[in-house]
């Protein structure tokens, strides 16, 4: 399930080209130009530029802003992994269709586990988390829309929420607004597995 100590440079240089196709798209969509994003951003223009052109790798932190300034989730910006495809109007996801997001140089990937919402608004989403070995969201805390809740299968997770750093265990579940500053890593040698949850209102 977990592909992340084989990704390479080119790979990764790969994902950063199609992450900025990504934002490229999703800003011309809107009518945005560069400017307009990064004043929304509070990014320089030049460093979007660089993004686009996967040049630049952005940090979770960035790619939670971003997906504010577009009303996405933070998913949207990476390529999922080949799986069988998905019927949005059923609510069952076999595992053989799970989609797989690989956020490259953090030691972090999801594995969705539950099927998209086919109506508009609400979005619940439940992921399987991966951490390797001291894999980290970044020394950034982010935000962005919605509601997140947990619980941690195996390993142990390292978060902080609002400024206040809480560990837990296998077996300790939580719970906090996406808009508060958050960020997480696996503080232990060896892979933690949590069930993550995010709810967005869209």
């Amino acid at each position: 399930m977990n592909r992340l100590s084989q990704i390479t440079v080119d790979d990764q240089q790969c994902l950063d080209a199609l992450v900025g196709q990504k934002i490229r798209a999703l800003r011309r969509a809107r009518g945005l130009s560069l400017k307009d994003v990064a004043e929304q951003a509070n990014l320089s223009v030049g460093f979007l530029s660089q993004a686009e052109r996967g040049l630049s790798s952005p940090s979770l932190r960035i790619l939670g802003v971003l997906s504010q300034v577009f009303s996405v989730s933070i998913a949207t910006f990476f390529p999922d992994s080949e799986a069988a495809p998905i019927d949005t109007n059923s609510p069952i996801l076999r595992r053989n269709q799970r989609p797989e997001i690989t956020f490259w140089g953090t030691g972090i990937s999801k594995e969705i586990l539950t099927p998209p919402s086919p109506y508009e608004g609400a979005q619940l989403v439940t992921y399987m988390m991966c951490l390797e070995p001291q894999g980290s969201s970044g020394d950034e805390a982010f935000t962005h829309e919605g509601l997140e809740a947990g619980f941690v299968l195996e390993g142990a997770l390292q978060i902080q929420i609002d400024g206040e750093t809480y560990i837990l265990e296998k077996g300790d579940g939580f719970r906090f607004g996406s808009t508060l500053p958050h960020r997480f890593r696996n503080i232990t040698n060896s892979m933690t597995h949590v069930i993550w949850v995010n709810y967005r209102n869209a």
